[in-house]
């Protein structure tokens, strides 16, 4: 199959060899050049349909492209805070189990009796829970796979919940 190119110059050169200065030779040749021509004319029109198309496909694929681009950044920015948080969690462990950070608080409880104070059990359990996947086991909502534990959807731990 040709191009719009070809096409439209065939059909302008059969416009030619049927118009002689305006004037159509036969009926016959007459209602095939109006044929001729409204043919040209719904081609141009498909060839911006097409066009449209096109342009709608362009900025579909550059959508989908920042999207990835979006998504991959929101990835590594996730891992750098699930990293960040790790170490925080586990710099908290160390040093609560340190003896010298034990005996602040010993001596602490001697000259002022127990500590009353807010504590960080809650939080630091939180955090662990959100290494781990924290949260429900859900199906992800743009993939086949859950949420929590990230194994392909449904998990066992999920069952047959959708």
């Amino acid at each position: 199959m040709g191009d719009w190119g070809d096409t439209k110059a065939r059909l302008d050169t059969l416009l030619g060899n049927l118009d002689l200065n305006n004037e159509v030779l036969d009926p016959d040749a007459r209602i095939l050049r109006d044929d001729i021509r409204s043919t040209l004319q719904r081609l141009e029109e498909c060839k911006a349909e097409v066009e449209g198309w096109k342009n709608q496909a362009q900025e579909i694929a550059k959508s989908n492209a920042d999207h990835v681009k979006w998504h991959r950044e929101m990835e590594a920015e996730m891992e750098r805070l699930r990293a960040a948080l790790d170490k925080l969690i586990r710099k908290i462990e160390t040093v609560s189990k340190d003896p010298s950070y034990e005996a602040v608080w010993l001596i602490a409880q001697i000259h002022n009796g127990p500590y009353a104070g807010p504590t960080y059990s809650a939080e630091l359990d939180e955090a662990r829970a959100a290494l781990r996947g924290g949260g429900e086991h859900s199906k992800h909502p743009t993939g086949d796979y859950c949420v929590y534990c990230r194994s392909q959807w449904p998990c066992a731990e999920a069952g047959e919940e959708e």
